[in-house]
């Protein structure tokens, strides 16, 4: 009986640490997809950035969405843009100040991101833990 006893002790300590590595596991995965939007945004700023310099050139043609998939050509006329800052709330802004604001968003994401990429190696170190533990060999009391 005190095998029984011992036996099921051991079961315990196994299914507590699958269900452990079975959550570190998740855990793992939401950071990593939270990583890969982080790093999609980053990339998307830095080529809207980028995109920013074809309105130094004057009298320039450009495509505007209108919405719902429906395009217009356009010509730019003046240096100043319309930047949403939220809530549909919209600010004139010149290039070099939007490309300011564009740089202060990507500071913020690539600190995000640095946060990310910690707890990512937190939790992978804490699975790994869990995984050797379950895989080492059990001895048990006769």
């Amino acid at each position: 009986m005190a095998n029984t006893k011992s036996s099921n002790s051991i079961n315990n300590q196994d299914e507590e640490l699958i269900i452990k590595a079975s959550l570190l596991q998740k855990q793992l995965e939401e950071i990593t997809l939270n990583l890969e939007q982080i790093e999609k945004s980053i990339s998307e700023l830095h080529l809207l950035s980028d995109n920013l310099n074809l309105f130094n050139e004057p009298n320039k043609e450009a495509i505007s969405l209108i919405g719902g998939g429906i395009y217009a050509k356009t010509h730019l006329s003046g240096k100043n843009l319309l930047v949403n800052v939220g809530s549909n709330v919209f600010v004139e802004k010149t290039i070099d100040e939007t490309k300011n604001s564009i740089s202060s968003q990507i500071r913020q994401l690539n600190e995000i991101r640095l946060q990310l990429k910690a707890q990512l190696e937190i939790y992978s170190h804490l699975l790994r833990e869990a995984l050797q533990e379950i895989q080492k060999p059990k001895i048990s009391k006769i």
